[in-house]
């Protein structure tokens, strides 16, 4: 029910007041708070902007003896690289592998996506290679967030390598991987156009 409850009405609706007296109501009802059921809550605060109550929910975890999994480490990251957090971002990153929580797909990809956002393209390529060397297959929105940071900042080789990198990956391009190249050779396009005229 509490995950029913936040995941699919109370975070769409930002309803985080109603999501957190669900969760509150467990505990007087006995039922045991799993780390779904935090990271749902945790989740939904992130949405809401209030990522330190978010980390604040995720400290007390243990009070439940639960243990955040992959995906509530990730949520809190991605939600201070969100709100301009890098360096706490970064640090809950390495807290993570060093508890034995193995990032997914999902978490290298926002680790690469900041990274692009900060023009550390040397340190998103090592990331988009440590987690293939662990056998992780990457996501077209992995390699969307590559595509858009060269884009963004007029590298088209490297754009290109990337798309070639997929394309050897069996991983097909999506619409916003041709709407991030479109954007890019027709923003170079008015640019030369302008030196021109």
């Amino acid at each position: 029910m509490i995950k029913a409850c936040i995941s699919i009405d109370d975070i769409r609706n930002k309803d985080v007041k109603r999501a957190y007296s669900v969760f509150k109501l467990m505990l007087k009802k006995g039922c045991r708070r799993i780390e779904v059921s935090y990271t749902n809550l945790i989740h939904g605060l992130c949405e809401a902007g209030r990522v330190d109550e978010g980390i604040s929910l995720f400290k007390k975890m243990k009070e439940d003896d639960c243990y955040p999994t992959v995906r509530t480490y990730t949520v809190i990251i991605d939600a201070l690289f969100e709100n301009y957090r890098k360096f706490e971002a970064i640090n809950l990153f390495n807290e993570m592998r060093n508890r034995g929580c193995e990032p997914n797909v999902h978490t290298h990809t926002v680790m690469i996506d900041a990274m692009c956002k900060e023009r550390k393209f040397d340190e998103s390529r090592r990331m988009l290679s440590e987690m293939m060397q662990k056998g992780l297959v990457p996501s077209v929105t992995t390699y969307n967030a590559l595509i858009d940071g060269y884009c963004k900042e007029a590298m088209m080789e490297s754009a290109q390598e990337i798309l070639d990198l997929m394309n050897s990956n069996n991983c097909s391009p999506n619409e916003r991987t041709y709407n991030e190249l479109i954007w890019f050779l027709q923003k170079e396009k008015c640019a030369q156009s302008n030196v021109i005229a």
